[in-house]
């Protein structure tokens, strides 16, 4: 998961933990890259606005590099729900502020798809 604000980012992981899911949180982009290089993910959770980078600039990264990684974006920049890199790369954009509930039910939803 890529999530820059910190308060956020630690309460999405300990909940996703507490549901046992294993979640690797980078900060921004230097983070996500360092991560990805050790981890192929299961599923990613992305952010659009990060420090130094984009979320489209993760996107094209991760379709490059593991194309069969399902992505759920989960951003308030609600003016990349359209976007031609973004829309047709992702699961689904869910809009923040994000219910737990909502996001733990897409990536159960997303995951029982991929393992089919």
């Amino acid at each position: 998961m890529v999530e820059d604000e910190e308060f956020l980012g630690e309460v999405i992981k300990d909940s996703l933990t507490a549901s046992g899911y294993a979640v690797l949180l980078a900060r921004d982009g230097q983070e996500y890259y360092k991560c990805i290089k050790s981890t192929v993910p299961d599923i990613a959770i992305l952010d659009m606005k990060l420090p130094d980078v984009t979320g489209v600039d993760l996107i094209k990264h991760l379709k490059a590099t593991y194309p069969e990684v399902p992505i759920i974006v989960n951003s308030a920049a609600v003016e990349y729900i359209e976007h031609p890199e973004v829309k047709p790369n992702i699961v689904c954009f869910l809009v923040k502020p994000t219910k737990m509930g909502e996001l733990k039910a897409k990536i159960a939803e997303t995951l029982n798809l991929c393992s089919k």
